[in-house]
């Protein structure tokens, strides 16, 4: 067991100046056999720390695009990852079982940033409240002293969230939710946590370093943002500037830079091959070229079918349900993190639909009810559909819940369509 008391205090060396692996165009240096095998290592090792552990963590910067691209794109001198302020005491622990301690680090001379840096240990948010951004894991001993070998020096930053529990960027600004759900991949057998490629995106646009920008370039390349993505961040960014003082030269500088983004995006759906998808056939039953495109034209599909009163789950001739049972039988870590998404929201949609068939064309309570849980499995986190958790309520004769869920329903069309519901259920009509 490490002995938490001693060595609260150390001291490491500056690191190496990064610029130096970054040539006249701003491209990172291309690893050598030995430095794959190293940040293979680390990326490895990270993920062991989690493993057993349901701390909310992902890996933050370009190493996203590295493991998206499926090959590094360049030299990574080291590794960032996010962590929910809200789980520090599980992250504490899921360290310490590993062999590493949490430390705030900072110039011991702040006059002097490349001399001696301290290592302050950290065992309780306190010492971070007012530097949360010097926090870095390192390997310890038993007595809690640095060991310079293995895993070390990862910039670890927080997840912080407002009293409405969103997450938050600079000034207070809230970002999108789905920026922080963890899309997973599997390296050499070890689960890794990669961050929403909008958010990698987001924070490299406000970076002044040079290969940010190539890395921005890198990021699309990889097929995983869409235009809506960047419509998002730009949107973010302008709500940004409307509480942060930002000078005109930079907001302009970020302006062009979206633009450009944009541009490669655009550039890089293009040219996406769903032929290399395990899900072609569902892109070929609806002739989509992209994951954005087969979400748009299921759901298009969809809606025909329900307008029409031909929605049906037992007729499996429907391209509605071929493409749910494609889409079920595959496993989310084989797709990229855009497929997956589009995966996600697809089958929540289509188990949305089973309740409502199962309601009024079958009256078949057992099946409502498992649709219903199905589509809360489905269904992402702060989704802005709620007659979903109100069907599962109903279909399980929860009236008190469903009456209180849907008086909280204030946005239309839904508010309407919820008190419908709760009518239709009082006066007896459900599975009749």
């Amino acid at each position: 067991m490490i002995e938490r008391r001693e060595n609260i205090y150390q001291e490491r060396d500056a690191f190496d100046d990064f610029a130096a692996h970054v040539d006249q165009s701003f491209e990172r240096r291309k690893p050598t056999p030995e430095e794959v095998r190293q940040m293979d290592s680390n990326l490895l090792q990270l993920g062991r720390i989690f493993e057993g552990s349901d701390v909310r963590w992902h890996l933050d910067g370009a190493q996203n695009i590295s493991l998206l691209k499926g090959e590094y794109i360049g030299i990574h001198k080291d590794i960032d990852i996010s962590v929910e302020e809200a789980d520090m005491a599980k992250f504490y622990d899921a360290l310490a079982k590993s062999g590493y301690g949490l430390f705030l680090s900072y110039p011991k001379n702040p006059k002097e940033p490349r001399g001696k840096y301290v290592m302050e240990r950290v065992e309780d948010l306190k010492p971070t409240e007012n530097r949360p951004d010097g926090l870095m894991i390192a390997a310890i001993d038993e007595k809690g002293k640095i060991r310079e070998e293995g895993l070390n020096y990862p910039d670890v930053h927080l997840v912080k969230r407002n009293e409405q529990g969103k997450p938050i960027g600079w000034g207070g600004i809230e970002l999108p939710e789905k920026w922080f759900e963890a899309h997973t991949v599997e390296l050499h057998g070890v689960q890794i946590n990669l961050s929403h490629p909008a958010k990698v995106a987001y924070f490299k646009l406000h970076s002044t370093r040079n290969y940010d920008f190539t890395d921005l370039r890198a990021l699309a390349e990889t097929g995983e943002l869409t235009p809506d993505d960047v419509a998002e961040i730009e949107q973010t960014i302008k709500a940004e500037n409307l509480v942060r003082r930002v000078a005109t030269n930079i907001r302009t500088g970020r302006q062009a830079k979206i633009r450009e983004l944009d541009k490669w995006v655009a550039e890089a759906e293009s040219k996406f091959d769903r032929e290399k998808s395990p899900i072609r056939t569902a892109y070929h039953l609806l002739d989509a070229r992209s994951p954005l495109e087969l979400s748009n034209l299921y759901t298009a599909e969809d809606q025909k079918l329900m307008a029409s009163h031909e929605w049906d789950y037992r007729n499996s001739e429907l391209i509605v349900n071929k493409v749910k049972e494609i889409l079920e039988t595959t496993d989310p870590n084989m797709l990229k993190p855009n497929e997956q998404e589009c995966r996600r929201e697809i089958l929540w949609f289509w188990y949305h639909h089973a309740i409502s068939c199962a309601i009024w064309r079958y009256k078949d309570k057992s099946a409502a009810q498992s649709y219903a849980s199905k589509a809360l499995e489905y269904q992402s986190e702060n989704h802005p559909n709620k007659i979903t958790q109100l069907f599962d309520f109903l279909v399980n004769d929860k009236f008190d819940e469903a009456e209180r869920w849907a008086s909280s329903i204030s946005e239309e069309p839904e508010k309407t369509t919820g008190a419908g519901l709760v009518d239709a259920y009082k006066k007896g009509n459900f599975f009749r």
